[in-house]
């Protein structure tokens, strides 16, 4: 499994046991709720606004800007907090394994039985999902007929969107809450800094099998880089899982991407790709267009330059 694409690889997730259900409503439910009652009210009223400003084309990159900002400021060691779907838009939603069956309950219950789900994880977490469903002002970027612009919108920010096709009152996706212990502790490394998966395995810069070193022009040190990378593990692993047209061997990626003053990436590119994967490296791209890095220090820019590599699992 990849590890650190759109960023690197110092992460990785092992398959999680089943979750059980709590046996009585946890106290733990009130604060996972409030989390996604405020990342919901950011996104509506975001939305309402930008749409009413510039249409709706002006507004397919919002979700994704307010979603992860509004993560970055409640997340913590004891929270983490995230929207995903089985129809993924943006690859770096992909959630935590626990989330995925509590997904698929919630898209085969009727409407009436589509409530919060909590369950109880190993090492004494808490899980919480609430479902997201589709709004009328949700169909300009998500339904069934799109204007011609908000379809060239997506498809230069999102080139592998599958949110599309839904309608009112839908059920397109779920916001999840993991509170307690993170569920992706940082695994252990050698001496040359590897780490591996059960799926594939990705080496970063300085570690073993990288193309070339690790560049950061500006305010922002390497291991502040490294710690938002690292967040993305599981997306990377979507990625190079999901690429139908993948190179059976290594994949050398190297990319160049610039941070703005607000810490947001402004611009990515692929600055190499050894053998060519073009639906690789634009996934990946994608990935790293939606992270959020600390602001940089007195403002102005940074560019980082950052290889990766991928290799499958032996």
């Amino acid at each position: 499994m990849p590890m650190l694409g759109l960023a690197f690889l110092l992460t990785i997730v092992a398959q999680a046991p089943a979750p059980q259900a709590p046996a009585a409503a946890s106290p733990s439910r009130a604060r996972a709720a409030a989390a996604v009652a405020k990342l919901k009210g950011s996104l509506v009223s975001e939305l309402q606004k930008q749409i009413a400003a510039g249409g709706p084309a002006s507004a397919v990159g919002t979700c994704g800007e307010v979603a992860a900002r509004v993560a970055a400021e409640q997340q913590g060691p004891e929270l983490r907090l995230g929207r995903t779907s089985s129809r993924l838009r943006n690859p770096a939603n992909v959630a935590p394994a626990w989330v995925a069956p509590l997904l698929a309950e919630l898209e085969a219950a009727p409407k009436d039985k589509r409530g919060p789900r909590e369950v109880l994880l190993e090492g004494g977490r808490f899980g919480y999902v609430e479902p997201l469903v589709t709004a009328p002002f949700c169909l300009a970027c998500h339904g069934e007929a799109l204007a011609p612009e908000v379809t060239a919108a997506l498809a230069k920010k999102y080139p592998l969107d599958k949110a599309v096709g839904f309608r009112e009152g839908e059920l397109r996706g779920v916001a999840w809450v993991e509170l307690g212990p993170p569920a992706r502790a940082a695994l252990p490394t050698g001496a040359a800094g590897q780490a591996t998966g059960a799926i594939g395995t990705l080496f970063g810069s300085t570690m073993e099998g990288a193309a070339a070193p690790v560049e950061v022009k500006g305010t922002l040190s390497k291991d502040e880089i490294r710690r938002v990378v690292q967040g993305g593990a599981a997306a990377l692993r979507a990625c190079y899982d999901g690429a139908k047209k993948r190179p059976p061997g290594v994949v050398k990626l190297s990319y160049r991407w610039t941070i703005g003053p607000d810490g947001k990436v402004t611009s990515t590119e692929v600055v190499a790709a050894e053998p060519s994967a073009d639906e690789l490296a634009a996934c990946v791209a994608g990935v790293i267009a939606g992270w959020t890095f600390p602001a940089p220090k007195g403002g102005g820019v940074v560019i980082v330059n950052y290889p990766f590599v991928f290799k499958p699992a032996p």
